[in-house]
């Protein structure tokens, strides 16, 4: 197949460094994989800079008004309507971010875009939708194959919105395995890393006092109170390379484990960091959301230590608990490896996203 991947930017100038194994392969959703099975890839990019800024935010105003789905967003939409004729001669399109993916629909829809298309999906049903957005949005995503992170949103996605079930599909989101290894011995600090909306970076903040041990959060986020002595911030996150990847790798590797506190919603949150981090071998202090990705999967104790909601309490003390006994961490962090190079491969994405563009090429436009 011939098939166009379309990224937020930042993606095609690392690309040559994902070639070199100088940065992992599962940001780029699969298309790594895919081009080494033998398919022809080609990676665009939407430029937000091109666009005369008057237009996109008269658009937004629509959305503000809910007048067109809450995925959607002026910006976007005129960078998927200016894109879409480049894209008409592969034979499938994927959409590596939701609102990318409903911009397509919308293009689909009016007859720009002529080709099936694959949307990777995250946080559809954290919006409210009005019941004419619900509307537009069950006719742009009767487009897609939509491909969601987590299993907990599949279902709930297939109740809410009017789209064949079988257009709804799970894919479980894996990290490069083969940059992501234990190596070398732990240190005394705690780590905590990401940059997403639901980072509940307050419920780590209030446990830091009862943690008797540096924490490191690498974060673009701004913190508005004051930090803890224990507590040090770096800005950084993956676009924004002040931290390099094996950066990243060195801290998953020596840190004493990683805490990934996130507010509870349907979303899978900390996805990539928590795997990131169980495949270098870090024990992982994950909150137990109702999005928990794939809930069978993780055993409280055994491959991870999971704890409720903010609760700084709870995480104070899972964290405590690793910190005194060395062999539970890692024995929690080797089994946490062993979960991930099951349960969270690049390889079985890939395939998945592969296979979800076989059906829509068999499914063909609507």
């Amino acid at each position: 197949m011939r098939i166009a991947f379309v990224y937020t930017p930042g993606r095609r100038a690392r690309y040559n460094s994902v070639v070199t194994g100088e940065v992992p392969t599962e940001f780029f959703y699969g298309a790594v994989e895919l081009a080494a099975a033998g398919h022809e890839i080609e990676r665009f990019e939407f430029d937000f800079n091109e666009l005369v800024p008057v237009l996109p935010k008269a658009l937004d105003l629509l959305r503000l008004s809910r007048l067109i789905p809450p995925k959607l967003d002026g910006w976007t939409l005129l960078n998927a309507w200016n894109i879409s004729p480049k894209l008409n001669d592969f034979d499938v399109v994927v959409a590596t971010v939701g609102h990318y993916g409903m911009a397509f629909g919308l293009c689909a829809e009016l007859g720009r875009l002529k080709v099936p298309l694959v949307s990777i999906q995250c946080g559809l049903l954290r919006h409210r939708y009005s019941p004419w957005q619900r509307h537009l949005s069950n006719r742009f995503l009767r487009h897609c194959e939509s491909v969601f992170f987590g299993i907990t949103e599949v279902e709930p996605a297939r109740a809410d919105f009017k789209v064949p079930p079988s257009q709804l599909a799970d894919g479980q989101f894996g990290v490069d395995l083969n940059f992501w290894t234990p190596e070398g011995e732990r240190e005394d600090y705690v780590l905590a890393v990401g940059s997403d909306p639901q980072r509940d970076y307050d419920t780590l903040l209030k446990a830091a006092s009862d943690i008797p041990a540096p924490v490191r959060i690498i974060t673009r986020l701004k913190f508005r109170e004051a930090l803890p002595d224990n507590v040090t911030v770096v800005n950084g996150c993956w676009q924004n390379v002040a931290i390099s990847d094996q950066g990243i790798r060195d801290l998953y590797r020596r840190a004493a484990c990683v805490v990934t506190s996130v507010t509870d919603t349907l979303q899978p949150s900390g996805q990539s960091v928590s795997q990131q981090a169980m495949a270098c071998g870090a024990p992982v202090v994950l909150t137990n959301t109702c999005g928990l990705w794939n809930p069978d999967t993780f055993f409280d104790g055994k491959n991870v230590c999971l704890v409720p909601p903010t609760d700084p309490a709870a995480l104070a003390a899972a964290v405590r608990k690793l910190l005194a006994d060395p062999a539970l961490a890692r024995r929690i962090g080797d089994a946490g490896r062993e979960s991930t190079l099951i349960h969270g491969n690049i390889h079985t994405f890939a395939r998945q996203i592969g296979e979800a563009c076989e059906r829509a090429v068999a499914r063909g436009p609507l």
